[in-house]
């Protein structure tokens, strides 16, 4: 089959949702974005990752002028970091915005809970909203082509306490240093993570299961 915006159409089962997901990644990979986010999808008809019971509608770009929509992380904490770029897109349209995100993120998307966005934190009660969207759903609700994706940067900062504390233990122990700074095997990988956990305990830094690298700017 060719890269066309009915690339394949032919050759997908609707029962195979799998196939329609792994394309619009396929796509996405290629830059043909408006035909990977329509098959991207197809996710939600994946048993391991079934949508949300909201009753409220899914929006799918139409106005949201007055309205209040709810966008809600979904998958890892990498996915939701990267998407939330698109956030402040939705809010210039218009809209109230809650954007919820679970307990790790609150701190790190802290700063974008201003000019009509409130952040909310998974498995609270919910403040009244009209629609939702996920997160990864919003580039095709609004039509996002390579040109249109926010690419001001930095879009999230962290705290300077928590960058400081962080970057002042990792000079005090050359082990975690190197670690932090080289291409660790699993099993490096997790012993980082154990000290990093233990280092930034009482920071209010979530750091467990994950490699970071402090850069300082010049």
């Amino acid at each position: 089959c060719d890269w066309s915006s009915d690339v394949c159409s032919s050759d997908l089962r609707p029962s195979y949702p799998e196939a329609a997901c792994n394309l619009g990644q396929a796509l996405l990979v290629r830059g043909l974005f408006r035909e990977g986010w329509e098959r991207y999808e197809s996710r939600w008809k994946l048993a391991s990752m079934p949508a949300r019971p909201f009753r409220q509608p899914w929006w799918r770009g139409e106005s949201v002028i007055g309205r209040t929509i709810l966008l809600h992380a979904e998958q890892g904490f990498g996915d939701a970091i990267q998407f939330v770029r698109f956030v402040p897109l939705v809010r210039a349209l218009g809209a109230d915005v809650i954007l919820e995100v679970p307990r790790e993120l609150m701190r790190l998307f802290a700063p974008i809970a201003r000019d009509g966005v409130r952040l909310v934190q998974r498995d609270h009660d919910l403040p009244h909203f009209d629609l939702h969207c996920p997160l990864l759903s919003l580039p095709g609700a609004l039509g996002c082509d390579l040109a249109d994706i926010p690419a001001e940067v930095p879009y999230l900062v962290a705290e300077t306490g928590a960058v400081e504390h962080v970057a002042g233990a990792i000079d005090k122990n050359p082990e975690l240093a190197q670690a932090v700074k080289s291409e660790p095997n699993t099993a490096q990988l997790w012993d980082t993570a154990v000290k990093l956990e233990g280092l930034t305990r009482g920071t209010g830094v979530h750091a467990a299961g994950v490699v970071i690298e402090i850069g300082r700017a010049h």
